[in-house]
């Protein structure tokens, strides 16, 4: 991760998002558990479910352009079989608030980091379709659309052709 992730500008949907003890935004998707601490492991099917039906950032939370909207773009995060095939797990996200993410998330910035395994009586497991190791890159897709499709009960964002694909750099 930066040295300094607090020094990365965050866009204006993100100032709202409420912070961990560190001070690290809690993404809108991040589950929370019972004692009221975020896991940054695990997204929240629930809002996931929210950003499907009301169209909402997996980030900030809040509207995404309309599709109506002439010069509309947003982004997905995923790795070079995400970007290649067009599909992703983790809903849309507004351009500035994936570029935020490529910089700090730390599963993200930091080579090492790995999926987290569930714990015994979770009740939670990779989703469907996720390859069990990190890619080696991340790209930041973007796009004037996509559509959602069900993938054994859960949604998985087909994206329309990329206007752009940017590749983390070390």
């Amino acid at each position: 991760m930066k040295q300094d992730w607090q020094g990365v500008p965050i866009p204006p949907g993100v100032t709202a998002r409420p912070r961990d003890t560190r001070g690290f935004p809690i993404t809108f998707v991040t589950l929370i558990q019972s004692d009221g601490r975020p896991d940054f492991t695990t997204i929240d099917g629930e809002k996931i479910l929210r950003c499907v039906e009301e169209g909402l950032c997996g980030v900030c939370g809040e509207d995404l352009p309309e599709l109506y909207e002439s010069g509309r773009q947003l982004a997905f995060i995923g790795g070079p079989l995400s970007c290649g095939n067009q599909n992703f797990l983790d809903p849309p996200m507004h351009v500035e608030c994936a570029e935020y993410a490529m910089q700090v998330c730390p599963h993200i910035v930091i080579d090492t980091s790995r999926y987290s395994k569930p714990k015994e009586g979770e009740g939670r497991e990779l989703y469907q379709g996720v390859h069990p190791d990190r890619p080696d890159k991340f790209g930041l897709y973007v796009t004037d659309g996509y559509s959602v499709a069900n993938l054994g009960g859960q949604p998985i964002f087909l994206a329309n052709d990329p206007i752009e694909v940017r590749w983390q750099t070390g």
